[in-house]
């Protein structure tokens, strides 16, 4: 939180995976056996979610082999080898199994002789989010040199496609975030919050002991999580940026969970940042504690992350779990930062 300190934890490679299979909205349309016949369009879906595409993982591709794929591409970045990481942290709504955690395999997938210590976050939508909260606390107490934080997600297999509301929401890939010790990290901090009396607004009944024969599949409250999500993203958003001393004027992005356009446009709006907000969810969908590190990196790859800028962070998601986080931007682009608003460059952005 610190911006004076001189050496301290912050970003030093970040990568993504997206699987090959783009599904288009008229998935979801089609007649079958094209697609579902569901009584939706792309004319429906693109003004109320704002997705046109979303890419699904191939039969027997699992969320540990996304992580790994996501991670491999943060590591090459950060010229790092799996052997000298210090902690593996993912989050994941959608492990491989209930246990071990997913981060054992991606361990194993990495480097099976480091030994390197990991765990899961089953934090949903605000995993990555809290992943982070967690790489730069051990960073910076010099518990750990290294953390990896991944966030990975298979949620096309925990959709309910009787569902037309909810199902042409979710996607699947991983973003991956190595957090290292640099000089000048600038200003740092998060806030994390709980809203347990709206746990049941998302929720996967299905696999644990409570509602043991119930379907394993997303259901959703869409117009509850819509007003929760904007209220308590942008209330969060605000106490982050005065527990770092953070002005607005100085925020250089907004990079929300990536779950639907109109909540990002409606906590853009209500903190006064919609001219720096990224989206990148119209080609890639709601992929969960995925979406920030993806739309980070993508950010990058496109150019409109430098170093020095700095960064609001914010997600919700099912529990109710949700936070917010400020930090600088410490990775040089080789890349120049475009020309114009981000928005004026949306037709040219690809997950």
């Amino acid at each position: 939180m610190n911006p004076t300190k001189t050496v301290g934890p912050g970003i030093i490679g970040v990568g993504k995976y997206l699987p090959a299979t783009v599904r288009p909205n008229s998935y979801f349309s089609d007649p079958p056996p094209q697609g579902l016949g569901l009584e939706t369009s792309d004319e429906w879906i693109v003004p109320r979610v704002g997705i046109r595409n979303r890419r699904v993982a191939a039969e027997g591709e699992l969320t540990s082999d996304l992580a790994v794929h996501a991670a491999r591409a943060a590591l090459e970045m950060a010229q790092m080898s799996p052997a000298q990481l210090g902690q593996i942290i993912v989050a994941t709504a959608t492990p491989d199994c209930r246990i071990p955690s997913t981060a054992n395999y991606v361990q194993a997938k990495l480097d099976p002789k480091a030994l390197t210590p990991a765990f899961d976050i089953n934090n949903a939508c605000n995993g990555g989010l809290a992943g982070m909260e967690l790489g730069y606390a051990l960073v910076d107490s010099a518990s750990r040199e290294s953390v990896l934080v991944i966030g990975a997600e298979t949620l096309t297999r925990a959709s309910n496609y009787k569902d037309r509301g909810s199902c042409v929401l979710f996607g699947d890939g991983a973003g991956a975030v190595v957090i290292g010790r640099v000089q000048n990290p600038g200003p740092f901090g998060f806030v994390m919050k709980s809203d347990g009396t709206g746990a049941e607004d998302i929720i996967i009944r299905g696999g644990g002991h409570a509602f043991p024969t119930s379907p394993q599949y997303i259901e959703l409250d869409g117009k509850k999580v819509f007003k929760g999500a904007v209220k308590y993203m942008s209330a969060v958003s605000e106490e982050v940026l005065q527990l770092t001393g953070v002005k607005k004027e100085d925020v250089t992005w907004f990079i929300p969970h990536q779950a639907n356009q109109r909540i990002i446009d409606g906590t853009a709006e209500r903190l006064g940042l919609q001219d720096r907000a990224l989206s990148y969810i119209e080609d890639m969908g709601n992929i969960s504690a995925a979406s920030i590190l993806v739309a980070m990196s993508n950010a990058y790859r496109d150019g409109w992350l430098q170093q020095g800028d700095i960064l609001l962070l914010a997600a919700i998601g099912s529990g109710l779990n949700y936070g917010a986080g400020v930090i600088q931007w410490n990775v040089v682009n080789t890349k120049d930062r475009p020309k114009g608003k981000f928005a004026d460059h949306k037709d040219q952005q690809v997950g």
